[in-house]
């Protein structure tokens, strides 16, 4: 058999995946394998791999691995294959949806999963995934450790105000809680002082960050979720796809007569939409282009909320064009 593609494809949940392996010949046959299902942590991954060299022939042709893209749970194998020098290849949500609703597949379990991401890199050309830029990844991990002490500190102030507003309020409670407060406080600035140093570190990437800074309402942590949640865009082609990636798109829904609202999917990374709602609010009031943009939205959509997610996004592209194309932020430049 003249094997022109072979493909495993992957479907990752939190403990556990499901794998499939697919051949393609020179006669367009394609062969399936039963789907078989491993525990997500390393045993799981040597079993893969030894699975894997008894439903392939790897002198006849490589093989890729291909999963999806599922928020941090897939992270770990994919280190683990590249370090193994395994061929992988990382699908987009956006991508494997699309390509799903051509199959007219009814149901949706782990298994079906991993046996479509198969169908898909058999019949879609791969692009192979490299390991992210390190200094990405720290900085990846430091703004989700920022945001989580930062939700922390939310928590404990909301502690505190009701407690001072409470009849007769323990001091010991009130004195610990403030403790508490001071200790999330330090912790914050302790890793923003880190971020910085990184950022240092890498020419590239600090005169790139630069770039962006001008742009009034747009921030340092802002700027660094987003380039380091998206690899520094690594996988993404276009802006389409980004707002995609970020659950960003916007849909609707439609049958017959009955006309649902339009609105974002927020089927992608929470961790970018958290990260650009509130500076959305701030070009608003400081940013004149944002502002007159929000504007124009308010007075055909009248609710104040979709103005905003309408701003969001265009932070959002706004970031993404400025670091695709190495050009800094010009607040006089018109669109034509």
């Amino acid at each position: 058999m003249n094997l022109t593609k072979q493909i495993i494809g992957i479907d990752v949940s939190k403990d556990t995946f499901f794998s499939c392996c697919g051949t393609y010949d020179a006669d367009n046959k394609r062969v399936f394998s039963k789907t078989k299902k491993f525990n997500n942590n390393k045993e799981g991954y040597i079993k893969l791999l030894s699975w894997s060299k008894t439903k392939t022939d790897e002198k006849k042709m490589p093989v890729i691995f291909v999963c999806e893209a599922t928020g941090i749970y897939h992270e770990n194998l994919l280190y683990f294959l590249s370090s193994r020098n395994v061929s992988v290849s990382v699908i987009l949500p956006n991508k494997a949806k699309a390509f799903s609703r051509t199959r007219d597949m009814k149901s949706k379990t782990d298994k079906i999963d991993a046996v479509m991401l198969t169908e898909l890199g058999l019949e879609k050309e791969l692009k192979l995934w490299k390991n992210p830029d390190k200094t990405l990844k720290k900085l990846k991990e430091l703004s989700r450790a920022i945001k989580a002490t930062k939700d922390k500190q939310i928590i404990v102030k909301n502690q505190i105000h009701a407690l001072e507003h409470s009849h007769e309020p323990n001091e010991l409670i009130r004195l610990t809680l403030l403790e508490e407060l001071a200790m999330h406080k330090k912790t914050i600035k302790k890793y923003e002082k880190v971020v910085k140093e990184l950022i240092k570190t890498d020419e590239v990437l600090e005169q790139k960050i630069n770039n962006i800074l001008p742009a009034k309402g747009i921030g340092l942590s802002t700027i660094v979720t987003v380039i380091s949640e998206t690899d520094g865009f690594a996988l993404i082609e276009n802006q389409k796809q980004l707002a995609s990636y970020a659950g960003m798109d916007v849909v609707q829904r439609e049958s017959g007569l009955f006309k649902g609202k339009t609105r974002i999917s927020k089927k992608g990374n929470a961790h970018i939409r958290a990260a650009l709602y509130m500076p959305a609010l701030s070009a608003i009031r400081s940013n004149t282009k944002f502002k007159g943009f929000y504007n124009r939205i308010l007075q055909t959509r009248k609710i104040p909320g979709i103005g905003i997610i309408a701003v969001a996004r265009k932070m959002l592209l706004l970031i993404y064009t400025l670091w695709t194309n190495k050009t800094s932020y010009d607040a006089n430049y018109k669109t034509s």
